[in-house]
């Protein structure tokens, strides 16, 4: 083990602050950058309650959630009464 002193206590207090600032602003910028791609697709301006919309008030997160657990899904438009039901499936209207 060496008495000399290292490297980053060599350096002045004042660099030492400035590095470890922007080391963190890096990180931060890192950090909300991977949180922008992973909500990326959010439309504000989407349709509400729509299966196919990716909006805050959308429901295609939920018609994946279904689809991944082997729901099948299938989006209706236009008039309910119009469309055959299977009595073992499951209508949910939104």
């Amino acid at each position: 083990m060496s008495t000399r002193p290292g490297s980053w206590r060599r350096l002045h207090p004042a660099v030492r602050v400035v590095i470890v600032i922007v080391t963190l602003a890096v990180v931060v910028n890192i950090a909300l950058s991977l949180l922008d791609s992973s909500t990326r697709g959010a439309d504000d301006t989407a349709p509400r309650s729509s299966s196919l919309s990716t909006g805050r008030d959308g429901l295609a997160a939920y018609a994946e959630l279904l689809r991944r657990n082997d729901h099948a899904t299938e989006a209706q438009r236009g008039d309910v009464r119009d469309t055959a039901l299977s009595p073992v499936g499951r209508f949910v209207v939104l």
